[in-house]
């Protein structure tokens, strides 16, 4: 039902963002013709603007496409669906101009495209805030929630119980615990801290019998570590389910929170330190501020180091820059 819901609601996304591209393509060339700016000049007419709007389209939607915008975001903060925004339209934008510039179109304004860009991203921007809001109230009354079944009771499965319960805007209800052995005390012990229906009431040996008997999104696993031999069974089991799996690592708090992976053949490696200068782009980046830096500090400098080489000479008759004389070899 969930993925069901999630491709209704990314068409919608699809169709207005379009919508937005339409509608801030028009903003923007009613601003450019009406402005009295000096930057204004004869231009192309708007028969050819509605042409140009044609190539514009697509590629705003394959760049959100592009940065993953028509996903779901709901575990994803505000700041981070924004910054991608920002930077879809960038990239679209920067597509549009390379586009204008191969079919030689010199007349169409790029202060327009400008203006649009701005007004597409506070638009798309302002959307995207009121449909997060939207849904949030709409899972927060029961509606639109993922029904999952959390495997394991280690210390990063109950935090993670915790959180789905503080946040219900996650739109996670944990339908059924299971673990090793149903242990009444822990049962007593959850159920001071948990609704009834949050307590462990399976084994491991009834997860099978559990999902083919009720309608579950999705399986969290978050088993301990001395649990791990089990762990190959339970994924076989949620794979021949056909239900989506996923695991929270019993030693997660020895990772980042972004965990950088690599491979060595079949064999995947979890870095547990970043460091970021190991990227060559932070590396490139690094070296260019670098050189602007201290390019600006010598082009400052520059005044107060002749200021006080016309004082030394004034001063004194000998060099400006000191020499030491040496005696010997």
């Amino acid at each position: 039902m969930i993925k069901e819901n999630q491709k209704i609601l990314n068409a919608i996304n699809v169709i207005i963002d379009a919508f937005i591209v339409v509608l801030s393509y028009f903003i923007a060339y009613k601003i450019r013709v009406n402005s009295d700016s000096i930057l204004y000049i004869e231009s192309i007419s708007f028969d050819q603007y509605i042409r140009y709007l044609l190539v514009v389209l697509p590629i705003y939607i394959v760049s959100y496409y592009m940065f993953k915008l028509y996903t779901a975001q709901r575990l994803k903060s505000i700041t981070h669906e924004i910054s991608k925004i920002v930077r879809a339209n960038i990239i679209a934008t920067s597509v549009f101009f390379v586009v204008l510039f191969f079919i030689k179109s010199v007349n169409y304004s790029r202060y327009m495209i400008i203006i649009f860009m701005i007004y597409n991203i506070a638009l798309t921007v302002s959307y995207r805030i009121i449909l997060r809001y939207v849904l949030r109230r709409i899972r927060k009354k029961g509606f639109n929630i993922k029904r999952a079944f959390l495997i394991g009771t280690s210390d990063t499965a109950m935090d993670f119980l915790k959180k789905t319960q503080k946040n219900m805007q996650w739109g996670y209800k944990i339908i059924g615990i299971f673990e090793d052995v149903v242990d009444e005390k822990k049962q007593a012990k959850l159920k001071n801290k948990f609704p009834l229906e949050y307590i462990p009431r399976y084994t491991y040996l009834k997860l099978e019998e559990q999902l083919s008997q009720k309608t579950v999104d999705e399986v969290v696993i978050g088993m301990k570590l001395t649990e791990y031999e089990k762990l190959e069974d339970i994924i076989k089991i949620c794979e021949k389910s056909g239900v989506k799996t996923q695991i929270i690592p019993d030693y997660l708090k020895y990772i980042p929170a972004r965990p950088e992976v690599e491979q060595i053949d079949d064999i995947t490696i979890i870095n547990i330190r970043h460091v970021p200068l190991d990227n060559p782009i932070n590396k490139f980046i690094k070296r260019m501020i670098d050189i602007v830096v201290s390019l600006l500090a010598i082009v400052i400098a520059f005044p107060i180091m002749i200021l006080t080489a016309i004082a030394i000479r004034l001063e004194s008759k000998g060099s400006v820059i000191y020499k030491q004389e040496r005696v010997g070899y």
